[in-house]
């Protein structure tokens, strides 16, 4: 017997949950995910196999010989190499802002009540719910319209409107 004189616990009387696929709805769910994933990876996949491929010509749409070259001189195109260090440099900049900007913006939303707060809200999910491709054509003809020169800076500003909303509802 129980010598701490407790009551006994009820038993659980929850209803069992009833599995509605069963054994063959849990491995379907599962191929088709990974399905799902191999069809997003798959460019990826091409990339890294046609990156071994020796080209002939400008172009690289067919396998042609095994190659090394890719990998042995990655900096030998000085214009690729500029791109990587102006992409790392858009990044950099734009999450500092971001972080910082983002932050502010998160913590006013948690402590304070104003006026246009449900307004703000709508606003920061628009990025995250709008296609990317979208943001990215909106932008430009806002920036074409007020006459600013497409640049560093522009990419800048336009990544930080990217980012801000995920910093900010994270």
């Amino acid at each position: 017997g129980d010598l701490t004189g407790a009551a006994p616990a009820a038993p659980d009387t929850t209803p069992a949950r009833p599995r509605r696929f069963g054994m063959v709805g849990e491995w379907a769910l599962k191929v088709a995910a990974g399905l799902v994933l191999l069809f997003l990876f798959a460019p990826i996949f091409v990339i890294v196999a046609f990156s071994f491929n020796k080209p002939q010509g400008k172009f690289n749409l067919r396998w042609h010989q095994f190659s090394w070259d890719a990998w042995t001189d990655p900096f030998r195109y000085p214009e690729l190499t500029k791109a990587m260090g102006n992409s790392l440099e858009i990044a950099a900049l734009s999450t500092v802002v971001a972080v910082i900007l983002g932050s502010f913006v998160a913590i006013a939303l948690v402590r304070q009540r104003f006026v246009g707060r449900g307004a703000l809200d709508t606003f920061l999910v628009l990025p995250l719910t709008a296609a990317e491709v979208v943001m990215g054509a909106s932008l430009l003809t806002l920036f074409l319209d007020l006459g600013w020169n497409r640049g560093f800076g522009t990419i800048v500003i336009a990544h930080i409107g990217f980012e801000l909303s995920f910093v900010a509802l994270t």
